[in-house]
């Protein structure tokens, strides 16, 4: 890459990853206030050869994890299953987490972004 060309970055690929007890993922807390109980982990899978995702696709899911809540500093792992789709062309997954006041992405966190190639 050439500084001032190109996109910032690519999402990370996920191909050849052996993921036996699923996708682990740590959210920290770096805010300034604790995080509500009830956050939900989403996720969505969206085709596109771009090197991420602008806006979050049409469909996201609850990954169906605990997230508990966490006090400034504090950080968790957590292991979510993940079925990278067997479709022809490049996946990008938008993860994100949600709450009482919406999608964080929706409120100026940027998302998790990972390729399935």
């Amino acid at each position: 890459a050439v500084d001032g060309l190109g996109p910032p970055y690519w999402a990370a690929s996920l191909r050849g990853l052996a993921l036996p007890n699923g996708l682990p993922i740590r959210l920290t807390n770096t805010g300034t206030e604790a995080w509500p109980a009830g956050l939900e982990l989403l996720g969505g899978w969206s085709a596109s050869d771009q090197p991420y995702l602008r806006a979050a696709p049409d469909a996201l899911e609850s990954f169906g994890v605990a997230v508990p809540p966490l006090a400034h500093g504090e950080s968790v792992e957590l292991h979510v299953t993940l079925a990278i789709p067997d479709i022809a062309g490049r996946q990008v997954l938008w993860i994100t987490l949600s709450g009482a006041s919406g999608r964080w992405t929706d409120l100026g966190a940027p998302p998790l972004q990972l390729a399935s190639r």
